[in-house]
């Protein structure tokens, strides 16, 4: 995902919060590369998920990263997933997104969700994708490039309506 970022962040209004790290787990601000840590010792717990805590500051910081990035063109959401789907965590904020960006045209959300969560908060969501890719860790170089230019069109053709519904 970072290389789709940086191919566009150059050109284009790019935004959102995407995650980093493996035993210690950070929130990315897309727009600024500021990196908060899920959680710190000794800090109050929002939110559990597995062996992870994500302290009250880290869940605050993504959710406002969330929120300003309304204006974007281009929006990453990474690791929307069973927090999201009980209606906590980003949720709220992803909503209100979701919402901002159906009214309008020439914008493009690409969010990451995990494949056996995906019907549920598409659904949560209301989202009717115009494009769904199954990537894995290292996604092919075709699939980087066919989201590359998906994302350039929605922005630069006329809009998501403009886009066709394919599952990749």
């Amino acid at each position: 995902m970072k290389n789709i970022i940086r191919k566009f962040k150059h050109s284009y209004s790019v935004a959102g919060v995407i995650t980093e790290g493996q035993e210690n787990r950070f929130f990315v601000n897309v727009k600024t590369n500021e990196k908060v840590s899920f959680y710190f010792e000794g800090e109050e717990i929002a939110e559990e998920i597995g062996k992870y805590s994500i302290s009250k500051r880290a869940m605050s910081f993504a959710n406002n990263v969330i929120k300003s990035s309304y204006s974007s063109q281009i929006i990453f959401i990474d690791e929307v997933g069973r927090l999201e789907g009980e209606r906590k965590c980003m949720y709220e904020q992803i909503s209100g997104l979701v919402d901002e960006t159906n009214r309008m045209k020439d914008k493009a959300v690409i969010m990451i969700v995990r494949e056996d969560l995906l019907h549920e908060i598409l659904v949560l969501l209301d989202i009717k994708p115009m494009k769904i890719w199954s990537l894995h860790k290292k996604p092919k170089e075709k699939n980087v490039r066919e989201i590359y230019d998906f994302i350039l069109h929605a922005i630069t053709k006329g809009g998501r309506e403009d886009c066709e519904f394919e599952n990749i």
